[in-house]
């Protein structure tokens, strides 16, 4: 209990602070991708280098001062000065549901918001941004600089990579009722020594759940996570580092949400949405950093 209890303090600590972001080191390697299920085939073999993630989402908490920095390029301009109640509530957060809690995943961010919230840590930090990003909504263009040491989204590979551990945390492959209920935050139906069924469906801080043996908190369930890559389909050939379809209208979100089912928080699972505007209320995003940049 006492180090459940330390674990979830730095946790806290580091995603609510301009500190150094803690990130878990993953060792690069080969791994099956996808599974033989529609939208996730083919299963074909996969190798990812070595890099960084964040053990949890990007937290109402880190994201709030990215928002006070930044409002001005955000057009939070008339926002005026913002406490955590004003701020909650211009980035559409919901009382009592949310409750402007600093542990909960940052939600309702769209993909080039994110991006320009990993630049914005990487200069906090004297790192190089990855992305540069011109215009907004549908007329932005974006660049990754695969040489930069800063902070950005996962691939769609790098992700299942840390998700599964590599294809060897079998827990995370375990989609039985009774497992996920563990792991993951999803929508499930309970029912009461009645007999009566409830749906359980609701957002929960960062680290609510287990860990994967990486120490990888949330990958399934709580919020659906952008992913860098273009949605597309997969290729029968082994690849290295891939990065997704070149150029498609959709963005690969990965891992499932609160509101989810169990079929989409599985590890393998994959959906696309639209970049430009989209954020939901089971939307968010975690931190990577690629270890060959250093």
């Amino acid at each position: 209990m006492k180090k459940n209890s330390l674990l979830l303090f730095m946790l806290f600590y580091f995603f609510t602070t301009l500190n150094a972001v803690d990130m878990v080191s993953i060792k690069g390697g080969w791994f099956e991708m996808g599974d033989d299920k529609t939208e996730m085939s083919p299963k074909h073999d996969v190798y990812v280098s070595s890099f960084e993630i964040s053990p949890v989402e990007v937290t109402y908490g880190l994201y709030r001062q990215f928002l006070l920095d930044k409002r001005d390029i955000l057009d939070k301009s008339d926002v005026g000065e913002l406490d955590d109640k004003s701020c909650a509530d211009e980035l559409g957060y919901y009382p009592p549901l949310f409750h402007y809690n600093k542990q909960w995943p940052m939600i309702r961010i769209p993909f080039y918001t994110a991006l320009l919230f990993c630049n914005w840590l990487s200069e906090k930090e004297g790192l190089t941004p990855c992305y540069e990003v011109n215009g907004w909504s549908r007329n932005t263009s974006v660049r990754w600089n695969k040489e930069a040491d800063g902070y950005r989204l996962p691939t769609e590979a790098e992700w299942e990579y840390a998700a599964g551990c590599g294809g060897t945390d079998l827990q995370m492959y375990d989609c039985s009722l009774e497992n996920l209920k563990m792991i993951a935050n999803f929508w499930y139906l309970r029912y009461r020594e009645s007999g009566e069924g409830i749906y359980i469906s609701e957002l929960l801080p960062v680290a609510s759940k287990e860990p994967n043996k990486w120490g990888i908190y949330d990958m399934l369930g709580n919020v659906w996570e952008w992913c860098w890559d273009f949605y597309g389909g997969y290729s029968h050939r082994p690849q290295r580092n891939p990065t997704g379809a070149e150029r498609e209208t959709l963005r690969v979100v990965r891992g499932g949400s609160w509101y989810a089912d169990v079929y989409k928080c599985r590890v393998s699972a994959r959906t696309g949405t639209w970049s430009e505007e989209y954020n939901d209320a089971g939307q968010g995003f975690r931190l990577v950093r690629s270890v060959a940049a250093r």
